[in-house]
């Protein structure tokens, strides 16, 4: 046999396989879909998927409000507390006051006897943030199973639930241990995992913030800034002359409200 019909016959042989391999993936994949499989998860029959459906969306409803609140906040769900609450001698304190009951961390700030602090959130806080935040309201949203008690299904939940989070680039998993006993006639299955994926690009968005930290503490720009404003503007009393004999006056009051339209 020549060289050149063995190479036909490897050939040959490479693209049998891959077409029955693409067969049998194509048939293992269907016969999960009508046995209600998802990959990654427990097989639940048909019956009980629209229960099972529910969960699922509640998780998602759930970590979805967590990192909304999580991104309104710097990436905290629980800001810190400063060891000095805000107030006349604490003005800035460490976080932001957007709202009356809304907060925003600041990453970067100077504590009320002059420490520069850095405040940023790792990964694995944001992840534990966000586990805890599912652990203690997803029992809220799953109290709409009820409606299902009223056509027939009985539902049973465990004690504790245990989530566990990871912040991707471009998505969030949420996988949540909490059994629950599921049963319509005589259909009975204990679920006892669940998982979601969250299309929040949160990994991207907290590089992409650090970047910005990094670069505005390298450079100072808004410290150069500020000291650009102050000696441009007449409205702040920072540095200058007067060839009058007439003393300037300043209120106070007028040259932080300037300051803080100049700034803005």
């Amino acid at each position: 046999m020549k060289r050149g019909q063995v190479t036909l016959f490897i050939i040959f042989g490479i693209v049998i396989l891959l077409v029955v391999g693409i067969v049998f993936f194509i048939r293992s994949e269907s016969l999960k879909s009508s046995l209600g499989i998802q990959v990654g998860q427990e097989i639940i029959p048909l019956q009980l998927r629209p229960v099972k459906d529910s969960i699922d969306s509640c998780i998602k409803e759930v970590s979805l409000d967590a990192l909304q609140l999580m991104g309104l906040q710097g990436g905290y769900i629980e800001i810190p507390q400063d060891n000095l609450p805000r107030g006349p001698v604490n003005k800035f304190s460490n976080s932001l006051e957007i709202l009356d009951g809304l907060e925003t961390s600041y990453w970067f700030y100077e504590t009320s006897n002059g420490i520069q602090t850095l405040q940023v959130p790792s990964k694995e806080e944001m992840q534990n943030q966000l586990n805890n935040y599912v652990n203690n309201n997803l029992n809220f949203c799953l109290e709409n199973l009820s409606s299902f008690t009223e056509t027939g299904y009985e539902i049973s939940f465990s004690n504790n639930i245990e989530t566990k989070s990871t912040i991707h680039n471009n998505f969030v998993e949420v996988s949540v241990n909490y059994p629950i006993d599921v049963s319509l006639k005589d259909v009975n299955k204990l679920i006892n995992s669940h998982y979601v994926k969250v299309d929040v690009p949160l990994g991207y968005l907290y590089e992409a913030s650090i970047d910005i930290l990094n670069t505005a503490n390298s450079n100072y720009y808004l410290e150069n800034s500020t000291l650009d404003i102050l000696s441009i503007y007449d409205e702040i009393p920072y540095n200058g002359q007067s060839f009058n004999c007439v003393p300037r006056v300043w209120i106070k009051s007028d040259v932080e409200k300037n300051l803080r339209s100049i700034l803005q």
